[in-house]
């Protein structure tokens, strides 16, 4: 008969959990931020609702089209060090693209930061 070795609880698992939880959450706030503020961006840049609601839609495109290639390279380089190169891309990203030129620019950079965020 032999001995299993299991592995004691620690609380390891628990700081991961959380980490991944709120990482999320934070995530899924800076993509839908801008929600709120649709009507605003349609009176600004004199468009539709349909419209405006591209900032969301950009941001979204942009994390569904980078999440494979985030994956690969994190599982080239490592994933503590693509983490961090995604959340100082994502910091830059979020304050310069309220400040890029017109709607075209908005749209560029929200696109830009979810890919960052993916």
């Amino acid at each position: 008969m032999t001995t299993l070795d299991i592995p004691t609880v620690t609380a390891a698992p628990r700081r991961l959990g959380a980490a991944m939880w709120t990482t999320g959450i934070a995530t899924f706030g800076v993509l839908y931020a801008p929600q709120g503020l649709l009507t605003g961006i349609a009176e600004t840049y004199g468009l539709t609702a349909a419209d405006a609601s591209w900032v969301v839609s950009s941001a979204t495109l942009g994390l569904a089209l980078a999440i494979l290639p985030w994956a690969l390279a994190a599982d080239r380089f490592g994933r503590r060090r693509m983490l961090q190169v995604a959340a100082a891309a994502a910091a830059v990203i979020a304050v310069a693209s309220p400040l890029l030129p017109g709607f075209a620019g908005l749209l560029a950079g929200r696109f830009l930061l979810g890919a960052a965020l993916g």
